[in-house]
């Protein structure tokens, strides 16, 4: 786990300095969200479609990973608070070649379906995803890949942060915190006023103040 982590957080790394340094240093603060169609780039089609292949193997693959704990946790309180029912606790296991065997629930089938569909839909409606996106992963880059897996491996390898080797350990989580702010700042002010959605709720809350205002007049 640890070399598939250190093999896994290294690339991307790599791929998102080149695109955030490449993107910024060719098109400045104009640099679009998407470097595959942003700025009329459609040819060759192969490449386009190969991309955004890639994306949607890696987004697939990355939602699982991500929602695990999500599911761990509803399934877990949901057999302890009805541990005699079937659909929930019972498991039908199902032979797979190679000797292997799948353990099938129709409460797992059900839920996590109905939570792919509910966030899938939620993802789909909102606006300016792409600034959702990067407000999120700014805001929650540190604290899921670096402050939680260290103070778990910590934890797990009780370690003695006097003595051990890992003394730096949480000095170095530390020193990755300062960017998490002025990452979520950059984020929530890099786009104009006019495709932010916090400028969408500020227009509709004075939207219905002046329409508060002109009601008496043209009662009048």
């Amino acid at each position: 786990m640890k070399k598939a982590s250190l093999i896994g957080i290294s690339i991307s790394t790599l791929f998102y300095m080149l695109c955030s340094l490449l993107g910024y240093a060719a098109f400045g603060n104009n640099a679009p969200g998407n470097f595959l169609t942003g700025f009329g780039f459609y040819e060759p089609f192969w490449l386009v479609d190969f991309a955004n292949l890639c994306i949607a193997v890696h987004l697939v693959g990355a939602y699982q990973v991500i929602s695990q704990p999500v599911y761990g946790f509803v399934e877990g309180w949901c057999r302890k608070k009805w541990p005699q029912s079937g659909f929930i606790a019972r498991e039908y296991p199902i032979p797979i070649p190679f000797g292997s065997i799948f353990n099938f629930n129709f409460f797992r089938l059900v839920w996590r379906t109905a939570y792919v569909i509910f966030t899938t839909a939620v993802a789909t409606m909102l606006p300016f995803f792409n600034d959702f996106l990067g407000l999120l992963g700014a805001a929650t880059f540190w604290p899921l890949t670096v402050y939680f897996p260290i103070e778990m491996y910590i934890s797990r390898a009780q370690l003695d942060l006097f003595r051990d080797s890992s003394s730096l350990s949480r000095p170095t989580s530390l020193s990755n915190l300062y960017p998490n702010p002025l990452c979520v700042y950059d984020k929530v002010t890099e786009q104009s006023e006019e495709k932010t959605c916090f400028f969408i709720v500020f227009r509709f809350a004075k939207g219905i103040d002046e329409n508060r205002q002109q009601k008496p007049a043209s009662e009048a």
